[in-house]
């Protein structure tokens, strides 16, 4: 992904979840993820992330833009001690993949400011697009190629097994494939898929990233969550989504009129 400035961070969350073990306490396993602010109470990521997180032992830090600036002083780390993983998601049937959203609650909520809001999440009324060939995807995730042997961010050494997580937000323009195409060339129908030249997109570490494009009423909503990629066949694989569309009604019922409707028109946000 190509670095982004501290202009889309508010809408952003990063994701650590730990899994302890359960009889020492001791940290097992630690993931890192993305995820992006629905309401003051409510953030949004991949289901599939979130097997990895049991209670009390998963936070997120929010307002970031460089997560390893320790004295940074729009960050904050929040804790979510409630999750709810869209009841439809089943990673091992190709109806049920498709729903690959969770949604975490904080255990307080949020103050909003110019450095932490949350991001429209698009209706079924705002599916259209604008344009396209102009959505962005933004994460942290990994910044080398596959087998790339890369340099561990806090090590002197290298390691070939260590994802180069991105210490700082990064974006990179992408483009929506036509929904025929994408049913067509993978053999699971229902999410949205987006094409990035180059070996550019999104990768490990991205899972829960918003999919942000322009509205044809000119508004910037989220329409996708990002899963993965889908590499079979394919020279420069397709990025998949969670489709807004298919989950917003869950996602209503939950978040309820909290759900932000407050949308921008700031093509300097996003751009």
């Amino acid at each position: 992904m190509l670095r982004v400035t501290r202009i889309a961070h508010c809408y952003l969350s990063w994701l650590q979840l730990i899994r302890q073990h359960s009889a020492t306490g001791e940290n097992q396993m630690k993931v890192e993820s993305g995820g992006f602010l629905l309401s003051r109470n409510y953030a949004i990521t991949s289901a599939h992330v979130c097997k990895f997180c049991e209670r009390r032992t998963c936070r997120a830090l929010i307002g970031a833009w460089d997560v390893q600036e320790k004295n940074d002083p729009t960050a904050k780390i929040v804790d979510f001690p409630g999750r709810t993983v869209n009841p439809l998601y089943n990673p091992d049937t190709t109806i049920g993949v498709v729903y690959d959203a969770s949604l975490l609650k904080f255990s307080q909520p949020l103050d909003l400011n110019e450095h932490v809001q949350p991001l429209c999440f698009a209706t079924p009324a705002t599916r259209e697009i604008a344009n396209k060939d102009k959505c962005h995807v933004y994460g942290w995730g990994n910044t080398s190629l596959p087998g790339q042997r890369v340099h561990h961010r806090s090590s002197e050494n290298f390691d070939p097994d260590i994802i180069a997580i991105s210490p700082k937000l990064k974006k990179i323009k992408t483009q929506i494939m036509d929904k025929v195409v994408c049913d067509s060339q993978i053999p699971i129908s229902g999410f949205v898929c987006a094409y990035t030249p180059r070996l550019t997109g999104p990768s490990n570490g991205d899972s829960g990233a918003p999919l942000v494009c322009k509205s044809k009423d000119k508004f910037y909503y989220a329409y996708g969550v990002y899963k993965g990629l889908y590499g079979s066949g394919f020279e420069h694989p397709p990025s998949l989504y969670a489709d807004s569309m298919i989950i917003y009604e869950w996602v209503r019922s939950i978040v309820g009129n909290d759900l932000n409707t407050d949308c921008t028109t700031d093509e300097e946000e996003y751009s």
